[in-house]
């Protein structure tokens, strides 16, 4: 039988010049559909997308980074099972500085909407241990070794 365990994240500065959510940008950080030109759309393909990550590892632990700028502390879930580790969560649409109008994208890179990540775990994770921080826009996973 597998376990599954969710683990609560530690945020460290979590300041911000403007919370993304914010009212100017709509409800839940999104515009309604009739403020947004047709342009947007072809960004937006409703898929999860993927954070990038950095691993490390040292004498007594994994390290997982993972970029996941604009997204919120209380918007990440983290879950470890007997052989895997998944980080998903939702980013909202980044919004532009003051809107006037109708929004029309010229060009958007930066990822949207829900994301997911699944990593294989290594047999010698202590999974119980596992502890995470969110700081300054990055994910920071320890993945204790299991003592020998």
């Amino acid at each position: 039988m597998t376990t599954t365990r969710t683990m609560q994240i530690k945020a460290e500065i979590r300041s911000a010049s403007r919370d993304a959510d914010s009212p100017s940008w709509g409800v839940g950080g999104r515009r309604a559909h009739s403020e947004v030109e047709v342009s947007y759309f072809q960004y937006s393909t409703g898929e999860p997308w993927t954070p990038a990550i950095n691993l490390y590892e040292d004498d007594e632990n994994y390290y997982v980074a993972a970029d996941l700028a604009g997204v919120g502390c209380e918007s990440i879930e983290i879950e470890s099972a007997t052989k895997s580790l998944t980080i998903h969560g939702h980013r909202p649409t980044p919004p532009p500085p003051d809107v006037h109008g109708k929004i029309k994208v010229l060009h958007m890179e930066i990822d949207h909407g829900d994301f997911r990540r699944v990593l294989e775990l290594p047999s010698d994770v202590e999974s119980d241990r596992i502890e995470a921080v969110y700081r300054t826009g990055q994910l920071l996973v320890t993945l204790p070794k299991k003592r020998t």
